[in-house]
């Protein structure tokens, strides 16, 4: 029997909740996983310039990047294929993937077969997200599901332009044309057609994106995350301690109505 049950997210606690009816009969507690916004967006922006020339930018280069676990799970395939579209569009282009996973071989032939081996590059896994992520002009995550998404958090907080998937719990802070883009899940061409716009207009697509880390600051911070807890913890402290109080009370009562022993609270 527990005092509370959190959630990570609006969409987290609907899919439960769909499995455990009875979790409907309260308001859902939801407390993101918050994220360390502060540090992304100043080491993001401290070492674009070196993290571009490492990937081999130039200045009119426009890199798209993910960074996930290479799984069918996140979308890379959709993501690759949408690019052999968007490259005939944007001939500058550049595709970073970052991330390892069981569907490697398959994206790198997929790679190959669409003839874009000079513009898709696999990173592998990085530990150096926040600067990586200075490098890239837009954030694409076409992600089937996810029950946050920190990944996509994470860029939006280092400022990027952020295209995602509209499933689960990214609608919650994407919200198109507003502080980002969706698109339907494993929709190559709206996917396509998204980067297409958005990274033909990037003066434009900075702003919203601009609107994006503002929101995941205010409401995706760890430092919120953790206020938030220590409400909770603090509210039903007060509340095993206010229902302990009536407990003893009562008990007391008996006693002296009764005299009768009574088994001391622990």
């Amino acid at each position: 029997m527990c005092d509370a049950n959190v959630f990570i997210s609006r969409a987290c606690f609907d899919a439960t909740a769909a499995r455990h009816p009875f979790l409907r009969a309260s308001l859902p507690i939801i407390i993101p996983n918050g994220i360390d916004t502060g540090p992304l967006g100043s080491i993001a922006a401290a070492r674009r310039s070196e993290a571009r020339r490492e990937l081999g930018l130039a200045p009119g280069d426009i890199a798209f990047g993910n960074v996930a676990r290479l799984h069918a799970v996140k979308g890379q395939s959709t993501l690759v294929r949408a690019f052999a579209e968007v490259r005939s569009r944007l001939a500058r282009a550049r595709l970073f993937i970052a991330g390892r996973g069981p569907l490697e071989s398959e994206l790198r032939s997929l790679v190959e077969k669409t003839g874009m081996s000079n513009a898709v590059v696999f990173l592998g896994e990085r530990t150096d997200v926040p600067r990586l992520l200075g490098a890239f002009d837009v954030y694409v995550h076409p992600g089937r599901v996810e029950a946050l998404g920190v990944a996509v958090l994470e860029a939006m907080a280092a400022g990027l332009p952020t295209i995602a998937a509209a499933v689960d719990a990214l609608p919650e802070f994407v919200r198109e044309g507003e502080t980002g883009w969706l698109v339907p899940p494993d929709d190559m061409e709206a996917l396509a057609h998204r980067m297409v716009q958005v990274g033909s207009r990037l003066d434009a697509a900075r702003s919203i994106a601009a609107r994006g880390q503002a929101r995941v600051r205010r409401e995706y911070d760890i430092g919120s995350s953790v206020d938030a807890y220590e409400a909770l913890y603090e509210e039903l402290l007060a509340a095993r301690e206010s229902s302990l109080g009536s407990l003893k009370a009562r008990r007391d009562r008996q006693d002296s109505r009764h005299g009768a022993p009574v088994a001391p609270l622990r």
